[in-house]
């Protein structure tokens, strides 16, 4: 059996690993915060990768250059404006609290700063609400596939994502 290509949620669920482990033994430190942006940024690129199919080239586009953005808020954006998919009211305003981390955090510059406690912790919820909301949007959306898969008359394939949840449980062990 071949090796399935890796996506953007296998990899923010491996940074999570890291970031939970680190944040739960009292662990502050700068990192965090950058890594935070970045795990969120990779959830919410994990939508737009596996579920958006541009059909136009301006829409071919857009896709790729939103894969190629580290804003949490061009994301968020493109999201909402461009594919029809609102993130929760929390895990929005939680993104561009720590929207700029991951490169004011880590290079020196006007807007470069030390992140606090308080920013880890902002970068940690973060996380947390992102995760859960990405989670709860593809089983949806997964859910709404499989509809349209029936409604077609085609059979209903299992593949890696039917149960988001089930996935959920695995990572957190």
């Amino acid at each position: 059996m071949g090796k399935s290509m890796l996506t953007y949620f296998d990899f923010a669920e491996n940074d999570r690993l890291f970031f939970r482990q680190a944040y739960d033994n009292g662990i502050r430190g700068g990192y965090l915060a950058a890594l935070g942006q970045n795990i969120c940024e990779r959830y919410l690129k994990y939508i737009v990768d596996e579920y958006v199919t541009p059909e136009t080239e301006n829409e071919r586009y857009a896709k790729a250059s939103i894969l190629r953005t580290h804003s949490l808020r061009r994301l968020a954006g493109y999201l909402r404006d461009d594919v029809g998919i609102q993130l929760q009211e929390d895990t929005e305003s939680a993104l561009y609290k720590i929207d700029g981390f991951y490169f004011s955090t880590r290079y020196p510059g006007e807007d470069s700063f030390i992140p606090s406690e308080r920013d880890v912790d902002m970068a940690n919820y973060a996380v947390e609400q992102t995760r859960d909301d990405v989670i709860q949007i593809c089983a949806e959306l997964h859910r709404h596939s499989g509809e349209m898969e029936y409604e077609n008359g085609t059979e209903n394939e299992q593949d890696e994502y039917d149960d988001l949840d089930e996935e959920e449980e695995d990572y957190d062990r």
